[in-house]
């Protein structure tokens, strides 16, 4: 299973995105960082009951940091398929997400969400947390999220009383489209479209397209039924960007490692901000922003091959730690009475509050986890034929 195409490699213009892509030297983990800091100031925002960050009147900046995670992901993971079996890549896959998460629901649901219960007695009813099946307890909250059903927000009335009340961990809906397009690349493999870089990117622009002729004809969107679903909806702004960095990957011998492609590609992002464009639909909006997005997938990538992160940050990955259990906190402060010192304050306390879950997370669960999913295995060694 072969994304076609040599790593390295010299373009008309100079060196190539792949000769530039060295995994022992980027700052691919510190972008990923700064996006999920970039989150977590928005949240703080919402949460806190300030308002929303926006860009414009068209989208948040969460959703923009979002977007730049699918199109990182979209990268990195074609150059993980590259390398590995089907079982190999869907046990990489499946391990980076799941036991980080797992642990992230165990913490929410059986401390967070008690403390938060014993801090404000009157703002849930406890009993709830030992329900196994139904009801929306402890229990049934982290059988719920582990199955990536996104639909179960609270735990037992809590939290109560804030901004955003009934929501512990409102980032985590993404993780289901995340593993989602882990599979779309997976099934486009075994489909014998990644040895065809040429089919993969007209894929790609298959699914762009119909994005923008979603967004571009508002009314010709809402008079299909399918679009109203709250699963297709963000499918169709995540499968577009992230196949963009799938298609990077497969030509990185083609495509100039050139920072003023960065800039232009950086320029028409900014410039498709202003298209009259956008159609918004039942629980999510697509916009001339989100449309755009795959464009900023160069530039992240780019950026974070050309600066050399320090080596000790290069080994260490917090972005994942911090994203999936930054909201549990910020809810918890709010419920503390953090929010009424004001934003900045409360982001502070956010940060440092959330900054342990994040170097436990990533120390003593997702760190093993991952060697543990580099292990070779007999039954994967027979390579799928594409």
């Amino acid at each position: 299973m072969e994304v076609v195409g040599p790593a390295s490699g010299t373009t008309q213009g100079g060196t190539s995105l792949g000769a530039a892509f060295d995994p022992r030297r980027n700052s691919l983990n510190l972008i990923r960082l700064l996006l999920a800091f970039a989150v977590l100031v928005d949240h703080c925002f919402m949460l806190g009951g300030f308002g929303g960050l926006s860009i414009g009147n068209r989208t948040g900046v969460v959703g923009l940091a979002v977007l730049g995670f699918f199109a990182l992901s979209g990268f990195l993971v074609a150059g993980s398929m590259e390398s590995s079996t089907a079982l190999g890549y869907l046990r990489k896959r499946t391990l980076r997400i799941y036991p980080g998460f797992l642990v992230a629901l165990v913490v929410t649901a059986f401390v967070i969400a008690p403390i938060s219960w014993l801090s404000r007695p009157p703002v849930g009813d406890c009993t709830g947390w030992c329900a196994i099946f139904g009801g929306d307890g402890s229990v049934m909250y982290v059988l719920r999220k582990f199955a990536l059903w996104p639909f179960q927000l609270g735990i037992a009335g809590t939290p109560a009383d804030v901004p955003f009340a009934g929501v512990w961990n409102g980032p985590l809906w993404t993780l289901f489209f995340e593993f989602f397009c882990y599979l779309l690349l997976l099934g486009l493999a075994l489909l014998g479209v990644l040895r065809h870089r040429k089919v993969l990117l007209a894929v790609t622009a298959v699914f762009w397209g119909l994005e923008i002729i979603v967004a571009s004809v508002p009314t010709w969107a809402h008079g299909f039924n399918q679009f109203q679903y709250p699963v297709l909806q963000p499918l169709m702004m995540f499968i577009p960007v992230f196949l963009t960095g799938s298609v990077l990957w497969a030509y990185r011998d083609r495509v100039p490692f050139n920072g003023g492609l960065a800039l232009l590609s950086t320029a028409a992002f900014v410039a498709a901000y202003w298209l009259p464009i956008g159609v918004d639909m039942p629980v999510y909006v697509i916009t001339s922003v989100t449309t755009a997005a795959p464009l900023i997938a160069y530039p992240l990538i780019w950026l974070g091959l050309r600066v050399h992160q320090a080596p000790a940050w290069r080994r260490h990955d917090f972005s994942y730690g911090t994203y999936i259990y930054a909201c549990p906190v910020q809810q918890l402060l709010v419920i503390w009475g953090f929010a009424r010192f004001g934003v900045v304050p409360y982001i502070v306390a956010t940060v440092l509050l959330t900054a342990p879950f994040a170097l436990a997370s990533w120390h003593f669960v997702e760190s093993p986890a991952l060697r543990f999913a580099r292990r070779p295995r007999a039954v994967e060694r027979v390579q799928v034929a594409a």
